[in-house]
């Protein structure tokens, strides 16, 4: 579950960055909120979009380049392409290029007989004969 959230949020933040970026940089620095604590968590949140996917990538990946540059760059690639999805959207008069598509695959765990499981000790090798 943790890891399916995770590459949720790193996906949202993905898609955030390429299609909504000013979205993203004006609740960076906008002053609203109720509290100062309201203000933060919203600017931790959008932080954490902004960079978690760069970090992500940049921690499995090999690290030619320091943290910063490598953040940098990937958030200007980000960018670009949502520019340019933007402008070929505006083209096309079309939002289809920027709308996401959200796909739902449920969890469906595997049936005991799919498994190989019919109930006998977990011994590799051992297989369960049929009575026949």
């Amino acid at each position: 579950m943790v890891i399916a959230t995770r590459q949720t949020w790193l996906g949202m933040g993905r898609y955030a960055c390429q299609f909504g970026a000013p979205v993203l940089a004006a609740a960076l620095v906008a002053p609203g909120g109720t509290s100062r604590s309201q203000r933060w968590a919203r600017r931790a949140a959008v932080a954490s979009l902004l960079l978690g996917p760069p970090l992500t990538a940049w921690s499995t990946r090999r690290r030619s380049l320091d943290p910063v540059r490598y953040v940098l760059g990937h958030l200007a690639d980000d960018v670009a392409y949502g520019a340019g999805a933007w402008a070929g959207a505006g083209r096309a008069r079309s939002t289809a290029p920027v709308r996401p598509v959200i796909a739902w695959h449920p969890f469906r765990a595997p049936s005991r007989a799919a498994t190989g499981d019919h109930g006998g000790p977990a011994v590799p090798g051992w297989h369960a004969k049929s009575e026949t």
